[in-house]
């Protein structure tokens, strides 16, 4: 499918930001739409970065690795290139070493990791936040013993020594009233309601990760996409899906929340937890017992 948004001279970088957008939600038409751009851009290798980066998401991670060698021998190749780093132009050198870092991580090649983190790290810096956490990260899958500060976060501890209470309670502040007068802080947010069976799913779930329904989204995790309706609030819209995101190739989670809805990635749908609990006697809610005993 061809785009629109090409334009004919130059690389057309609005076209190329909002793709880096719709891998996160829509990998596969985002490559199919790149494809098509680079057909007429063949020297524009940032595209061919997000390619590789939105075939990592996917978990192709064979094609991913030859798209990104792609990239690099094109460049190498470019003669109207200068002043190339890694191979690749410097002023898509951030993206190349933020894919190539990821590519690296969901292929379980935690040593060589480690070593292209030491060489880059200043400019990996640049493009990823949580560095810090991802190199910790990258020790401690690669047996170098890492240590645990006394005052570790959420992510550390779960990291260090995983434990599924922690988790729930972590869980249990996504949880919301059901009431249309809540406030949500932010578009983004997302927040189940009261009565969501939080435990009854997380045990459902647990035993049936890592599958193969798994997205690669960040670089040491997987997100997993599930329907179950009404169950909460994202954006500020009522939403039927959420996702549960664990350390890459496990079931021990780190997070979960209510997302608008699953893209296209592949979801579970869990409405038959609801309705076996639709044949139960409902215990009410707090918020449902005031209403009740003062008849709001």
């Amino acid at each position: 499918m061809k785009t629109n948004n090409v334009k004919k001279e130059g690389f057309d970088y609005k076209f190329t930001n909002n793709m880096l957008e719709l891998v996160e939600t829509r990998p596969h038409e985002a490559i199919s739409l790149l494809n098509d751009y680079i057909e007429s851009h063949p020297n524009d290798y940032l595209a061919g970065i997000i390619v590789a980066g939105a075939l990592v998401s996917i978990n192709e991670l064979d094609s991913a690795k030859q798209a990104l060698e792609r990239v690099r021998t094109e460049s190498l190749n470019d003669k109207n290139l200068k002043n190339t780093d890694y191979n690749i132009p410097k002023e898509t050198l951030s993206s190349a070493l933020y894919c190539k870092l990821k590519l690296l991580l969901y292929q379980e090649k935690y040593k060589e990791a480690y070593d292209f983190v030491l060489e880059y790290e200043e400019k990996l810096r640049k493009k990823i936040h949580n560095l810090t956490y991802i190199k910790v990260y990258i020790e401690y899958k690669a047996n170098m013993n890492p240590v645990m500060h006394e005052n570790a976060s959420y992510k550390f501890l779960q990291l260090f020594t995983y434990d599924e209470k922690r988790f729930i309670e972590h869980a249990y502040r996504h949880v919301i009233g059901k009431n249309e007068n809540d406030i949500y802080t932010s578009d983004t947010d997302g927040f189940f309601y009261e009565d969501f069976p939080l435990e009854e799913i997380i045990s459902e779930v647990k035993n049936n990760l890592p599958n193969d329904k798994k997205a690669n989204l960040g670089f040491i995790e997987n997100r997993y996409y599930f329907k179950y309706d009404n169950c909460g609030i994202a954006g500020k819209v009522r939403t039927d899906y959420f996702c549960i995101i664990t350390y890459h190739n496990t079931n021990n989670f780190i997070t979960i929340f209510p997302v608008k809805d699953s893209g296209s990635f592949e979801y579970v749908d869990l409405n038959y937890l609801n309705q076996n609990n639709n044949k139960i006697v409902k215990k009410m809610s707090q918020i449902e017992k005031f209403n009740s005993k003062y008849n709001v």
